[in-house]
């Protein structure tokens, strides 16, 4: 009785080493006899590449304090290339989302009197098929009517291309000047 208890027990142990081994497991050989050919490895994930993610143009608004103090509205206008990685959607049938690192460079046109700057940007952002959101921050450039240099910071989101975003510039030379600004326009970056 031993024996047979022993044998049973080494028996388990051996069935279960074989489930727990590493590499393919082979399904069972058909009744006719015909060899079977192992399953193929997984495909690789794919590889992020550099393409385009997103525009916008927007109405800007909003004052500036500073040497030049006042209001400011112009046209918000920019593009946007990146890395993006996929996550497919959800067998409940959620959209698939995107994210990932982007960089590009957006303008600020000033209407008639008002300030025209170009910023250089980098952040990142995601979106799915409804909605997106991002950030990024880059140099800034003011080019009319005096030229200075400075940082900006961008900040929004969008719901079926509709993007809201807020911007704030901060110009350090030659003189100095806070900006901010609301935008309200269409696109995606």
């Amino acid at each position: 009785m031993r024996r047979a208890c022993a044998a049973l027990c080494l028996a388990n142990v051996l069935v279960a080493h074989e489930a727990r081994a590493d590499g393919p497991s082979l399904p069972p050989a058909p009744a006719d006899g015909s060899p079977v050919a192992p399953a193929p490895p997984p495909a690789p994930p794919p590889a992020s590449k550099l393409s385009f993610v997103g525009g916008h143009v927007a109405y800007a608004f909003g004052p500036a304090a500073g040497d030049d103090h006042g209001f400011r509205q112009a046209l918000d206008v920019g593009a946007m290339v990146g890395f993006k990685s996929y996550d497919g959607g959800s067998s409940a049938g959620l959209p698939s989302q995107t994210s990932g690192t982007m960089f590009g460079v957006s303008s600020l046109l000033g209407f008639g009197k008002y300030p025209t700057y170009i910023t250089g940007e980098i952040g990142g952002g995601g979106d799915n098929a409804f909605t997106g959101g991002f950030g990024v921050i880059g140099p800034a450039v003011r080019v009319d009517p005096k030229a200075g240099g400075g940082v900006a910071l961008r900040l929004g989101g969008d719901v079926f291309l509709l993007e809201v975003a807020v911007r704030l510039i901060a110009i350090f030379v030659p003189d100095r000047e806070l900006v901010f600004a609301l935008t309200l326009g269409v696109g995606r970056d």
